[in-house]
């Protein structure tokens, strides 16, 4: 299902119950590539975050390294944050956010060029995501969440790593995507 970004999408996978519990494809690279997207992913990542309110992001790789990824909340809840860094869009600078749980299932197909982040909404919730490019901190890419420019109302105040905290507004960003 088509966002309004451009190059992000809400997967919902096609989910088998019986009286034993359930079945899903998490992944089908035939299905990405029926939908004429990346299927080419190189790393499975998985993080658990045991405080809600953390948020994780936002974080984004320039090109030669850009990288799509797919994302999953497999326990708990996040708010799922995406930010538009591609300069050539029509929706530069255009922050969407969906909410991801074990409860909806649903999953995000994020193309390159957009910064990603979230936020648990619940204490001890895990993500997985398939990334298309190798991480690379000479091309890694950190947006400050709390930039004013952005106003985003997140639903508990903000736990940051320091790292996140260092994140620079993105008024003071020298590049963008492409």
């Amino acid at each position: 299902m088509s966002t309004d970004i451009d190059g992000l999408y809400i997967v919902k996978p096609k989910i088998i119950v019986d009286d034993r519990g359930y079945f899903e494809k998490i992944f089908s690279k035939k299905m990405l590539m029926d939908n004429e997207l990346n299927s080419n992913f190189v790393d499975l990542n998985h993080s658990k975050t045991i405080k809600k309110g953390t948020f994780r992001g936002f974080h984004y790789q320039k090109p030669p390294d850009d990288e799509v990824k797919f994302i999953r909340c497999l326990k708990g809840k996040i708010n799922d944050y995406v930010i538009d860094m591609r300069m050539t869009s029509k929706t530069f600078l255009k922050v969407l956010k969906v909410e991801l749980s074990e409860y909806n299932q649903d999953m995000l197909y994020i193309s390159s060029g957009l910064a990603h982040g979230f936020q648990t909404i619940e204490d001890n919730t895990e993500v997985i995501y398939f990334s298309s490019n190798y991480y690379s901190k000479e091309n890694e890419m950190v947006i400050n969440c709390v930039d004013p420019f952005f106003n985003i109302s997140f639903d508990l105040e903000p736990i940051l790593s320091e790292k996140d905290k260092q994140a620079p507004f993105v008024d003071n960003i020298k590049e963008y995507s492409v």
